[in-house]
């Protein structure tokens, strides 16, 4: 059945998804880790988001603003084909748990971004100034993050993009997307007018 499906969900894994969508992954995973890193210091982390849709079109939007590399955490299998081509030119790192993701960029020197709700608290995405090293954290698009934000209130910030409609969260690509062009508007375009 799922193999008449045009993208498999990633919950359904390997043992259901059509054999096409499992070499597809496995080849354009092998190439993401000998891809070049991203010309910018910005990293997305994607917690627990499913494989089939979001994860592969925010690869796409990370390679389009220069990201360095894409952390993936606790997704073992994606669909590759939404993201047009972009995983195989994109350094793709696939962490197990949250702690483990952000001990990387702890460790790196990272500052670190929840994206969440605004009913979260937080500040606004657009008030905050973003160093070079920056990451920003997404959660899954239905149970949010897999962690509580509250266990590291030193090392990550919570930010919201304002709204204004009823519904209180954009789609998850969607969200990252514009934060992946504030940095760059802050980091990169503000000397290009």
């Amino acid at each position: 059945m799922c193999e008449e499906k045009k993208y498999a969900d990633y919950e359904s894994c390997e043992k259901v998804a059509g054999k096409k969508i499992i070499s597809k992954f496995n080849q354009e995973i092998v190439k993401s880790r000998n891809a070049p890193l991203g010309p910018n210091e910005l990293i997305p982390v994607l917690d627990n988001l499913k494989g089939e849709f979001n994860l592969p079109r925010i690869i796409r939007s990370a390679n389009v603003f220069g990201c360095r590399e894409v952390f993936v955490v606790g997704t073992e299998f994606f669909n590759p084909y939404p993201a047009v081509g972009a995983v195989r030119v994109t350094r793709i790192r696939m962490f197990k748990t949250i702690k483990e993701a952000l001990a990387e960029l702890k460790n790196l020197g990272y500052d670190i971004f929840a994206l969440l709700p605004p009913s979260y608290g937080g500040k606004s995405l657009f008030e905050y100034k973003y160093n070079a090293k920056t990451a920003f954290i997404a959660g899954h698009e239905g149970r949010g993050l897999s962690f509580d934000i509250k266990d590291y209130p030193n090392l990550i910030k919570p930010a919201y993009i304002p709204q204004h409609g009823k519904i209180e969260s954009l789609n998850v690509s969607v969200a990252l997307s514009i934060a992946l062009a504030e940095w760059n508007r802050q980091n990169v375009f503000i000397d290009k007018g």
